[in-house]
């Protein structure tokens, strides 16, 4: 049986995996030097976004306490070193002659897209992992009525 949310689900994850492709794809294309480079951008933001979009979607009040304590920790973490790194990082990139350098661009909008896309896909499957495992629990206790 097919049921709309099922259907849902099946067209946000070929949708999710053709923006995969296209991220890849870019990735490739970006420049002939460093290629690995844009491969570890595209890992490090997915990495980074699924974490994300879990510590944003908790099932139960006891998940949202023990998130709200592991987001304290990575707040604090990166409010101070990852921060001055990533600012080092950002102004050597953009510190070449020209002022806007296509492939620094290339790959900070290669590290967003792939956070982006991740964080989005781990916050909705466990939303609708979340809606159907209550409605599961609701067929349940009725005596298996649907409506």
């Amino acid at each position: 049986m097919n049921t709309p949310l099922q259907s849902t689900i099946r067209w946000g994850l070929c949708l999710a995996f053709l923006c995969v492709a296209c991220l890849l794809v870019t990735a490739y294309f970006l420049t002939d030097d460093h290629r690995t480079m844009n491969y570890l951008l595209l890992t490090s933001g997915a990495i980074a976004g699924f974490v994300a979009g879990i510590l944003l979607s908790p099932y139960d009040e006891q998940e949202k306490k023990w998130f709200v304590k592991y987001g304290q920790a990575v707040s604090l973490f990166g409010s101070g070193f990852v921060v001055a790194k990533v600012d080092r990082i950002f102004e050597e990139g953009l510190s070449t002659k020209k002022v806007f350098d296509i492939v620094v661009i290339g790959r900070w909008l290669l590290l967003l897209s792939s956070f982006l896309l991740w964080a989005g896909m781990s916050f909705v499957m466990r939303r609708y992992y979340e809606h159907q495992h209550e409605s599961e629990k609701a067929l349940a206790k009725g005596g298996g009525a649907q409506h």
